[in-house]
């Protein structure tokens, strides 16, 4: 379940929003967002005891900046509705489906 219904993985109206469309501001949330979820993408393990806190901050960071399905990922994995090695390998996935599009988003506001 990657992104919006429109295909999109981060949602740029929101981000818009909360950066008060400010594109310098945009910048910066980006490039915190792809190093934050990198060194959170590392740091899920099922044998972690405080997961679905962890969880819980993956998904705080997502929705701070619009990344609709690293928010669902990690909150199926904060309820834990489900196989947890398969949650984690879905959160996993959706971390790096939004890294990507961030990092392509910063390349295209560095291009302009």
């Amino acid at each position: 379940m990657t992104g919006q219904p429109d295909g999109t993985v981060i949602d740029l109206q929101h981000l818009e929003r909360q950066t008060m469309g400010d594109g310098g501001l945009q910048a910066e949330v980006l490039k915190i967002f792809i190093d934050q979820m990198g060194e959170k993408a590392q740091g899920l393990d099922g044998s972690r005891p405080d997961l679905r806190d962890f969880a819980h901050g993956i998904k705080g960071s997502a929705r701070g900046i619009g990344a609709v399905g690293v928010a669902s990922a990690a909150e199926r994995l904060e309820r834990g509705e489900g196989d947890i090695p398969a949650l984690i390998e879905d959160l996993r996935h959706e971390i790096g489906t939004a890294v990507a599009e961030a990092e392509r988003l910063l390349a295209n506001m560095k291009a302009t």
